[in-house]
């Protein structure tokens, strides 16, 4: 008669497996987090109605974000064809509100991968060839983050052209983009230089120098996959903050201006009308604090799951 076995304990879902690889362990860790999943779908849904701003627009409303009727300004909430009411000018709120979030939404997305390719690439060649070229980098480094934020964009949005033409939101997210990661891409480099210096020195990045790896093939097959995830922690957390400076800059005139709609300028063209129609001011303010809530506690998430600091 053979004995019967222990039972074997179940394991909970999600839970990471020893001998998974490392991508497969964080992935496990963050679908164990329910408020990070819940708000990642939040944060997919919000990227996905902005995608699809054109669509809505033609097929939903039937309204442009630009189009103007007098007759009904000050529209409230659940007027007839105009679900979220009306401006001072007659335009569609609801319209407007999915229009602005292709605009602060994709500001927020292209302008962490932007700042996350210059500071990456930065760090990486200071940290690794160090010398002479890692201390003029790192001086430019410090320059940038010794500046107050606000004055270099002040100055950037001087020399770079911001506002193209009517509704061309493409051109006006990519040039706001391109303004604010000139300014936010310091910090990135820091980090990745930190952790290439780390890097560097173990015994694995020794032995492919000894069999001739040039510098680049280091750079690219061996450092780079060993810190892109102190990047990916990086991008996820400024995101929010991202979006967050988008509708700053556009709030005080400095970003996309009307009639392009986006969450910022509505905000601004708003205060003037609070005592008008209180949901001018409320409807754009909610949506970026949904949009900034999220892509923090995203952020967080992604940091408590794949931040090998942390494990």
């Amino acid at each position: 008669m053979t004995a019967q076995s222990a039972p074997v304990a179940a394991r909970p879902l999600g839970e990471p497996i020893r001998g998974q690889g490392y991508w497969r362990q964080g992935f496990a860790r963050f679908r164990r987090n329910p408020l990070g999943v819940t708000f990642a779908t939040v944060v997919l849904f919000l990227a996905l109605l902005a995608l699809a701003a054109p669509l809505v627009s033609r097929y939903v409303t039937h309204i442009d974000p630009t189009q103007q009727d007098l007759t009904v300004i000050f529209g409230p909430l659940g007027t007839k064809g105009h679900l979220l009411g009306t401006d001072e000018l007659g335009r569609d709120v609801f319209t407007r509100l999915i229009w602005g979030s292709r605009v602060s939404l994709g500001v927020g997305f292209l302008t962490v991968t932007l700042y996350l390719l210059i500071g990456g690439t930065v760090g990486l060649v200071a940290g690794f060839y160090g010398g002479i070229v890692g201390e003029l980098l790192m001086r430019l480094v410090d320059t940038i983050l010794a500046i107050p934020v606000i004055f270099l964009l002040i100055l950037v949005t001087s020399v770079l052209p911001i506002h193209i033409g009517p509704l061309h939101i493409e051109h006006d997210a990519v040039s706001i983009s391109i303004v604010i990661a000139i300014t936010s891409w310091g910090g990135v480099a820091r980090l990745v230089r930190a952790e290439v210096l780390s890097i560097k020195s173990r015994e694995f990045i020794t032995a492919t120098r000894s069999i001739g790896a040039t510098g680049t093939r280091i750079i690219v097959r061996h450092l780079l996959p060993n810190v892109l995830p102190v990047i990916i922690v990086t991008g996820s957390l400024g995101l929010g903050q991202i979006i967050l400076v988008e509708a700053a800059l556009d709030f005080i005139g400095l970003g996309v201006r009307p009639p392009t709609p986006t969450w910022g300028n509505m905000l601004f063209n708003s205060q003037s009308y609070f005592y008008h129609s209180t949901s001018l001011v409320t409807l754009p303010g909610l949506c970026i604090l949904v949009a900034v809530l999220a892509a923090n506690i995203v952020g967080n998430a992604v940091r408590d799951a794949f931040d090998p600091r942390l494990r």
